[in-house]
């Protein structure tokens, strides 16, 4: 979800929302960061990039940079523990537009009441409303008050698309489904736009798609930034779109499974 065209996505994740008394915070950001220190960086090709981290940065000078790789790149960055109650910091208002993203904490005395919380931050204080994602962990979905907090939450959240379980980029890429901002923004207060694009059942006055997928996917989706052989599969989906073949279709199945 960052990692993608180098960051350079409107679909990028851009603040990651925790519990501030999850047991497993600490090695969920560790795990993260020590992904992204191995994952190597990408030319920052998009023009004023250097500008917006330089930006974040003198607001931010405890972020942290991971990755390596070409000069003209940029590092991934990463800025952890932003308190919630600062609505205004640029993290909360900003579209990075680089390889950035933040994350806060929020405190709540339950796992239902977070999800809650955490909705209501990110329809109140987060700027934008095109796509946002739930992870929601199979054992926390066999809790009554937890699933019914959830799906009060894809209910809830006003953005134009919801993932479950999975990168709500998925909403773009499916095509079928709609992709925009949620509606409602005046022209004075833009953020995400108006209207969508896709919508091949041709609804007139979409709210939002949800798509959603398995806690653990097998094989590894495509997009993961660690799925290895991503770019042959890739190779032979637009071959197949291009001319498609019955014939290609056991290579193509058998390279997605490999991957």
């Amino acid at each position: 979800m960052l990692v993608n065209n180098a960051g350079f996505n409107c679909i990028s994740a851009r603040v990651l929302v925790t519990h501030d008394a999850w047991p497993q915070r600490d090695a969920f950001l560790g795990a993260l960061t020590q992904t992204l220190a191995g994952i190597a960086t990408r030319r920052a090709y998009y023009p004023g990039a250097s500008d917006r981290r330089d930006a974040f940065l003198a607001a931010h000078p405890e972020a942290e940079a991971y990755g390596s790789g070409p000069d003209d790149a940029l590092p991934w960055t990463f800025i952890r523990s932003v308190p919630p109650g600062r609505t205004g910091d640029i993290c909360f208002n900003v579209e990075s537009f680089f390889g950035e993203f933040a994350e806060t904490s929020l405190a709540a005395p339950s796992v239902a009441e977070f999800v809650e919380a955490a909705t209501a931050f990110c329809n109140d204080v987060v700027w934008g409303t095109l796509g946002a994602t739930i992870l929601v962990s199979p054992s926390s979905s066999k809790d009554p008050a937890v699933n019914d907090a959830v799906e009060r939450a894809v209910a809830d959240l006003r953005y134009g698309s919801i993932g479950v379980n999975v990168w709500h980029g998925l909403a773009f890429a499916m095509g079928v489904t709609t992709w925009g901002a949620y509606p409602g923004h005046p022209r004075t207060d833009i953020q995400s736009g108006t209207g969508v694009v896709a919508n091949a059942l041709m609804f007139a006055r979409p709210q939002k798609s949800v798509v959603r997928g398995p806690f653990r996917a097998r094989p590894k989706p495509l997009w993961f930034a660690t799925a290895t052989g991503s770019a042959d599969v890739m190779h032979r989906v637009v071959a197949f779109e291009a001319e498609p073949s019955a014939g290609k279709i056991p290579g193509l199945l058998l390279s997605a499974v490999r991957h």
